[in-house]
């Protein structure tokens, strides 16, 4: 990323401050205003931290362009975008898998209440808050503010997308999600780091958000209301031996996540001049073939994992227990049939 043109006003531990003031703005005013008006709380919140963003940026006295450049996007950035956008859904998925092992008891709360803020309004009001609003606001706090702290971290873009991950799943105060919105605030790192372009992050935000709304106000549209309270009386009784499952489904749904992931970073990658020498398409050609390689074996034991989990969960399972007791009988007697005769 390029320096700020007063880098030395932006230290690394006053970017830490501001997220941890961030983070209890959310606490105390974020969860009042929630709590008191609604959706016009989480508007309100939503602009509380694009104030704070813009009012901290002129208080620096820096100009606003630099924390928050926009420039004309090009087909290579915007499909490596999607393509980590799709990766780190299914990745997202799994991690909703894993926090439900860890912390069973918090599904049933964390999903009513998701749903709820979705689905309990108007469609256009549901996606314009949570859809829309978001890519701006959040983004301008995260990936402007706190991010511009650490652009002075020079050949070490993997630590800033690793910090900036984990203080985006710290953000949403949310045990449940925290894997899920950590490896999405990875993500929207990784694009504002390779780019210096803030349209992009803006964009795999707004695209993740949009996803998501759709789809749950799709399903309870279809589903119907009873339907919908079925599904949260099983996310109420949520177990261990559940989620084991879920995280099974979800390592066999989202094998191809890596894949998706490498593809993606491919499209950020500097083009070689094109008078570059046989040693430097050497060297790209052995990083490219190398980062492949492991995100295909990451890939297969994902897949390998959740099909052995899948598979040890429906042998455990009573109604399949009895099948194959039936099963192994049937074989029995036609094996006595064939001594006999």
């Amino acid at each position: 990323m390029n320096e700020l043109s007063d880098q030395g006003k932006w230290q690394i531990w006053k970017g830490v401050i501001l997220q941890v003031v961030c983070v209890l703005l959310l606490m105390f005013a974020g969860y009042y205003m929630q709590s008191h008006w609604g959706m016009w709380g989480l508007v309100g919140t939503e602009l509380m931290f694009l104030f704070v963003a813009i009012g901290y940026v002129v208080a620096k006295k820096t100009p606003l362009k630099e924390v928050f450049p926009f420039k004309k996007p090009n087909i290579r950035h915007l499909l490596g975008t999607g393509f980590i956008w799709a990766g780190c859904l299914l990745l997202g998925m799994l991690g909703i898998g894993i926090s439900s092992f860890i912390f069973p008891s918090l599904m049933g709360d964390t999903m009513s209440g998701l749903n709820e803020v979705i689905t309990s309004g108007p469609f256009i009001i549901s996606f314009l808050v949570v859809a829309c609003m978001p890519p701006f606001c959040e983004e301008a706090i995260e990936r402007g503010a706190v991010l511009s702290h650490f652009r002075s971290l020079k050949n070490k873009d993997w630590l800033i997308v690793l910090i900036m991950g984990i203080f985006f799943g710290i953000f949403h105060l949310d045990p449940l999600r925290f894997i899920t919105t950590a490896v999405l605030g990875a993500a929207l790192t990784y694009v504002m780091v390779k780019t210096d372009n803030f349209l992009y992050p803006m964009l795999l935000h707004f695209v993740n958000n949009a996803f998501s709304v759709t789809i749950s106000n799709i399903s309870s549209k279809i589903s119907g209301d009873e339907a919908m309270d079925a599904a949260m009386q099983v996310y109420a009784n949520f177990d261990r031996g559940t989620a084991l499952q879920l995280i099974g489904s979800y390592l066999f749904i989202g094998f191809l996540a890596p894949i998706l992931i490498a593809l993606g970073i491919l499209f950020f990658m500097d083009k070689l001049p094109k008078n570059a020498d046989r040693e430097a398409k050497k060297a790209r050609s052995k990083k490219t073939t190398k980062m492949f390689v492991i995100a295909a074996c990451l890939s297969a034991v994902m897949m390998i994992g959740g099909m052995m989990i899948i598979l040890c969960y429906t042998m455990k399972d009573p109604a399949y227990q009895e099948q194959y007791n039936q099963m192994m009988e049937q074989m029995m007697e036609a094996e006595q049939a064939m001594l006999i005769y």
